[in-house]
């Protein structure tokens, strides 16, 4: 439970002022990658101090996975905590 706290707590500090910053930014100019790639920062950094770690397996096999309707037997996802 302390440890989703910690987590939802450094998402959302990080989220308010990039937020403020990017939001407008992608607005005025129309592209929204910076926004995404400032929102994958944020997510990695608040899962790190939390401590939780992803694993993709089957990445390279996953668009044929998705057209074949076999998404489940070849991408696994685990997640682990340290």
């Amino acid at each position: 439970m302390i440890l989703s706290l910690v987590v939802f707590v450094v998402i959302l500090v990080l989220a308010i002022p990039s937020a403020a910053i990017f939001i407008p930014l992608a607005a005025i100019t129309g592209d929204v990658r910076p926004l995404y790639a400032v929102v994958c920062f944020i997510v990695r950094v608040g899962y790190f101090v939390g401590g939780i770690r992803f694993r993709v397996l089957g990445g390279k096999t996953f668009l044929r996975a998705v057209r074949a309707s076999s998404w489940r037997t070849t991408c696994r996802t685990s997640i682990h905590r340290r």
